[in-house]
């Protein structure tokens, strides 16, 4: 929901592309060829690159190492959610030879719980790149934990509070000061960590997505009071996503009731007076901006929001039978003038069990590396480096 981005500008030099035939042709007349392909490679070794992204985050108080993969092989792969366990990580990329290998591809990806957010911090990195592209790229991808269904909450209970939380212009200001302040720390550490690069962060903004009927009829299946059910760790994704369900959270954690609460939010905004703040982004579900908070007064009569297609009561969520199957951005058939809105209560809905995602749960291990505790050791109380990183690093911050 909010996000940052750390684009990495590793040391790199542009590469040259093959010869052509017809290129050969042209210098047995005088030619000089130009062998400039437009993509640059960084010199970053794949041993410097995985050492400086450890030691960075290590310095930067991060330690909970959720995967590693390197050319879309399964190096590290935490099943358990085990925390402080970037030993482990290291450890791993020792034992299966990766440093020994050039690289394509390299994705890292940890956890932090901090200032009340929970955050997922996805590293990419290339090795090929169009020139003047980040080689490096850190996507920071932050859910507050007090949007956290609770046991026992029943639907109308939960949409006051989401209603209440996006009311609250300070707290949201808070929360994007947080993840701004752990971007910037560890764009910091990135900084020193990969000498010769250069380091670019992208201020904190909060994402909401604006559901069509896919997402919405999946609404009344969610499980409330004695069915509710907290989200749940996913170490293995069930599949790939796209748009603005290409997200760090989609994938390694699994929770029915966000698509809801992206729906509450976006009602708030429009209908509650909630935040009306340009640093709220709405997105429709390929990932396409539509407007900011800040224009929601000319968004009010959006027919898929607040139009009573979805009711709220004690008992769950009721989700209009006469919802449109069209899926388009302001192409349903719905009267965009309506001025009926949907309420917190009123509804007299049955219960159901949750289960309307679109997507498991695999819990399987990919890797016999994961899965251990971390122990403390002596050695964790400098930066987490070289041997140091083969031990179980305890300690910084990334704990339940």
């Amino acid at each position: 929901m909010i996000k940052s981005i750390i684009n990495v500008d590793l040391p790199s030099v542009e590469s040259e592309r093959r010869k052509t035939l017809f290129d050969q042709l042209k210098e047995l007349f005088g030619a000089r060829i130009d062998l400039r392909s437009g993509y640059e490679e960084t010199t970053v070794s794949a041993f410097s690159l995985i050492d400086g992204v450890c030691n960075a985050l290590y310095r930067a108080q991060i330690s909970d190492a959720i995967s590693l993969i390197v050319d879309k092989k399964v190096v590290f792969l935490d099943t358990l959610n085990v925390t402080a366990d970037s030993g482990l990580l290291w450890q791993a990329a020792q034992e299966k030879g990766v440093f020994a290998a050039e690289f394509q591809e390299v994705h890292v990806a940890y956890g932090q719980r901090e200032a009340g957010l929970y955050v997922i911090l996805d590293v990419r990195v290339q090795r090929r790149v169009l020139r003047g592209t980040a080689e490096m790229t850190v996507e920071l991808a932050a859910r507050p934990e007090a949007l956290v269904v609770q046991n026992g909450e029943t639907a109308q209970g939960y949409a006051e509070r989401v209603t209440s939380y996006a009311r609250n212009e300070a707290a949201i200001a808070h929360e994007r000061a947080a993840l701004d302040g752990i971007a910037q720390r560890v764009a910091g550490e990135l900084g020193r960590a990969l000498p010769g690069s250069r380091v670019n962060v992208q201020p904190a903004h909060v994402q909401l997505i604006r559901q069509e009927s896919r997402q919405l009829r999946r609404f009344g299946k969610l499980g409330w009071g004695s069915q509710a059910t907290t989200p749940h760790y996913r170490p293995v994704p069930t599949q790939a996503r796209s748009g603005a369900y290409a997200d760090p959270f989609y994938y390694y954690w699994h929770d029915p009731y966000w698509d809801f609460t992206n729906y509450l939010m976006l009602d708030a905004v429009l209908h509650h007076g909630g935040w009306h703040s340009p640093e709220v982004v709405v997105v429709n579900p390929e990932g396409q901006q539509l407007y900011t908070a800040d224009q929601a007064e000319t968004h009010q009569h959006d027919p898929w929001v607040g139009s009573g297609l979805v009711s709220v009561g004690d008992h769950g969520v009721g989700v209009s039978e006469s919802l449109p199957e069209q899926n388009s951005w302001g192409g349903s058939d719905l009267a965009a003038g309506s001025e009926h809105r949907g309420g917190w209560g009123g509804s007299d809905v049955h219960d159901h069990g949750w289960g309307g995602s679109d997507t498991g749960s695999s819990d399987s291990s990919s890797s016999s590396d994961t899965g251990s505790s971390c122990s403390s050791s002596s050695s964790c109380g400098s930066s987490c480096s070289g041997s140091s990183c083969g031990s179980s690093c305890g300690g910084g911050g990334g704990g339940d």
